[in-house]
């Protein structure tokens, strides 16, 4: 057999590492985007961000029709989340001393949803009893997600999609997305599933399953309840008719 060269032309396309991250982000949903974020900032320490840009790291089974939905059902009364809480802080029925503690804990979460204080801030704040405050307070905001939509007042985005997930049937899928958005984040943000299926001991097909579910959860809760426009809307303490006497 004799060994002869041959001289063949082939086009091939190869990206720049900027070009490959840039199409990564484009075919990113919200929550994704969020995690690659996270993932950046894990990996290096001279990147922050500024606390009037905070990304929210570390519900909603609904579908993108059905956020449509209610995001437009909420717009209708053109309250602000804040004052959408408050209007309807009288159902928990809270006593005195909680229901202070709820109107300081509204008054901190920002238009995402957001808690942008830390518990230490409102146990100062209130002069709470420091042993039982953190449960006082984590108690009071499962109660205004009651009332509201489920991740409002999480610190981060981990809190907030796990707020999410306990409104679910606590089933392998939920339970297993739970430990993935605790553990195992940096991972997800670069689509390691591999390396999460082995730390579980379960399939692929199975990690692939959580990821489709936690993505499709809400990262942002707050934002169903602000107007289609950027009109501002104030409740008034009072309102008087004349009845025509």
């Amino acid at each position: 057999m004799a060994l002869s060269a041959h001289l063949t032309l082939k086009n091939s396309l190869k990206l720049s590492p900027n070009i490959e991250q840039s199409v990564t982000l484009l075919k990113s949903n919200e929550i994704e985007i969020e995690l690659l974020i996270y993932d950046f900032l894990s990996k290096n320490p001279y990147l922050h961000l500024d606390d009037s840009e905070k990304i929210n790291l570390n519900y909603s089974a609904r579908s993108i029709e059905n956020n449509e939905e209610n995001i437009s059902e909420k717009s209708i009364y053109g309250l602000s989340l804040k004052d959408y809480l408050l209007n309807n802080l009288f159902d928990l029925g809270l006593d005195y001393e909680d229901e202070l503690l709820a109107r300081l804990i509204i008054d901190y979460i920002d238009d995402n949803g957001y808690l942008t204080k830390d518990y230490e801030f409102f146990i100062t704040e209130l002069a709470l009893d420091t042993i039982q405050a953190n449960k006082k307070i984590e108690s009071i905001i499962l109660k205004l997600n009651n009332i509201s939509s489920p991740g409002i007042g999480a610190r981060n985005l981990q809190e907030c999609l796990k707020l999410q997930l306990d409104q679910f049937i606590q089933n392998q899928i939920v339970l297993h997305s739970k430990k993935i958005i605790e553990n195992h984040l940096v991972e997800l943000a670069n689509k390691n599933f591999k390396k999460i299926a082995k730390d579980f001991k379960c399939s692929v097909n199975h990690i692939l399953e959580c990821n489709e579910f936690i993505v499709s959860l809400n990262p942002k809760p707050g934002l169903a309840y602000l107007s289609s426009d950027t009109s501002q809307f104030i409740t008034p303490d009072i309102i008087i008719k004349n009845n025509g006497n």
